[in-house]
């Protein structure tokens, strides 16, 4: 029924819901709330820097962000780093058998690329990196847009930074950069398992 209201009264029945649940009146804010209305079930939009909407059957629920935290692991050499929220692993490997996998949790990468430390952190605004397939750079921004993240799986995604370089976005996508070719000797077997909560 909201949807018939006059758009500027939608607008202020919005803002003094946010005001009473001390949350920012922002134009933004409201203006995200009332976009999800035209979309279908299971739509979520972010409602300043700690709330969630999200569209249900018949109504929007708006909810406090869970706490995520950035996060910065520094690995010194190969082996496995074990958080409260994914296990991942660095080791060196044969040569897989074939290139084409259906396991996006694993991923094979040129060693003469590798430089240790490796740093596995949270995505950070400005975030670059070539994805597998493709010739120029992506904006993590932008292909966390079009994987249909929510703003928690952004900010809980690892990423696997090689010598100042992502070279894997965790259990997503590749960097073409660091992909095993036809000259490829030697390789490093990456890895990542997320802690199911």
């Amino acid at each position: 029924q909201a949807k018939s209201l006059h758009p500027f009264l939608l607008q202020m029945m919005i803002r003094r819901l946010f005001i009473e649940n001390n949350i920012e009146p922002s134009f933004d804010s409201i203006g995200a709330v009332i976009d999800l209305m035209d979309r279908q079930k299971g739509k979520i939009a972010d409602v300043g820097n700690t709330w969630t909407a999200e569209r249900l059957e018949k109504s929007i629920q708006i909810r406090k962000r869970k706490g995520q935290k950035e996060f910065a692991f520094k690995i010194e050499n190969e082996g496995t780093l074990t958080t409260d929220k994914f296990v991942f692993s660095i080791k060196k490997s044969a040569l897989p058998d074939n290139k084409v996998k259906s396991d996006a949790s694993i991923e094979y990468v040129d060693a003469r690329l590798i430089k240790f430390p490796i740093v596995i952190r949270s995505w950070k605004k400005g975030d670059a990196f070539v994805p597998l397939g493709m010739k120029g750079k992506k904006k993590l921004s932008d292909f966390f847009g079009e994987q249909k993240f929510s703003t928690e799986e952004k900010l809980a995604a690892p990423v696997v930074e090689i010598a100042g370089k992502i070279a894997w976005v965790a259990g997503r996508r590749l960097d073409e950069r660091f992909k095993i070719t036809d000259s490829t000797t030697e390789v490093y077997q990456l890895s990542i398992k997320f802690e199911t909560t």
